[in-house]
């Protein structure tokens, strides 16, 4: 006997017109959805720190029996775990409801991607975002070059 499939939509809320959430596996609410469509659960995230590994989510969501995983964009880490957990991962474009979202997925109008959407993590880094200080200036006197100006 085939079990069936669940599917998980990041979202903003708990209902299905509640609009997807581009954060993955940072993201406010997993909506699990089964094969025909039917909420069967909303999952409030409690792994939305900004340094917690997407690990910690997914595997929350691979004990529920997720398989598909759907959101507006995923970065290189949580591309990763996804695969490493078997889930496959399909993207959405960005303001849609959680309805529509499985809507796409059930007719096939979205494919699984095949490598990330989003280059780094949205929630940046802990820097301080100034480089480390070695060029960018003026220089002497607002010398500035210019390959067309001859001296």
């Amino acid at each position: 006997m085939r079990q069936s499939r669940r599917i998980c939509i990041t979202s903003l809320g708990s209902g299905l017109d509640s609009q997807v959430d581009f954060r993955s596996t940072q993201a406010q609410y997993f909506l699990i959805f089964n094969e025909k469509g039917g909420l069967e659960e909303a999952i409030l995230n409690s792994h939305i720190k900004p340094d917690e590994s997407p690990r910690f989510a997914i595997q929350e969501l691979a004990d529920k029996g997720v398989s598909i995983f759907i959101t507006s964009s995923v970065d290189n880490n949580t591309f990763s775990a996804l695969n490493a957990a078997e889930i496959k991962v399909f993207s959405v474009p960005p303001n849609l409801t959680a309805k529509q979202a499985f809507t796409l997925w059930h007719r096939d109008r979205i494919s699984v991607l095949m490598a990330p959407n989003q280059a780094g993590n949205l929630e940046g880094g802990r820097g301080r975002g100034m480089g480390r200080g070695f060029g960018g200036g003026l220089g002497e006197r607002n010398f500035r070059f210019n390959p067309q100006k001859r001296r």
